[in-house]
């Protein structure tokens, strides 16, 4: 994780990950996260990123967005929320229900996906890596 002071920008671009159990859910914590980004401008992007890969259950309805400050997270967010007149960039991904894309699971399961997500993590491929299920 790159160390910042207070909320400057990130040397490096975050993922910031969110999960819900549908569709509905997944746009309303992501309407909370902006409000919340929104209020705290001294928002330190990497902690934010750290605590929403890892304190996280993994949900069937995926949206990760790779952003290097906290002003394309918003930007990004408000496109997602639909607040915006401009589309989502293209470092939002999501999966609106995992379960029902059985492909995807198979396609990034066992030790080649591990092997595979190893290696885009060596090369700070964050945006291949936001595309795993699992990740």
């Amino acid at each position: 994780m790159p160390v910042t002071i207070g909320a400057e920008i990130s040397r490096e671009p975050q993922i910031i990950p969110l999960s819900a159990k549908s569709a509905v859910a997944l746009r309303n914590i992501a309407q909370a996260l902006l409000a919340h980004v929104e209020r705290h401008d001294e928002l330190a992007l990497p902690d934010l990123a750290y605590t929403l890969q890892l304190g996280r259950e993994a949900m069937p309805c995926r949206l990760a967005l790779v952003v290097n400050d906290t002003n394309e997270l918003i930007r990004g967010l408000l496109a997602y929320c639909g607040q915006s007149a401009q589309p989502e960039h293209g470092n939002v991904f999501r999966v609106e229900n995992i379960e029902e894309r059985p492909e995807l699971l198979h396609l990034f399961s066992g030790e080649p996906a591990q092997l595979l997500v190893a290696s885009y993590l060596a090369k700070r491929a964050l945006d291949k890596i936001a595309w795993f299920p699992h990740a």
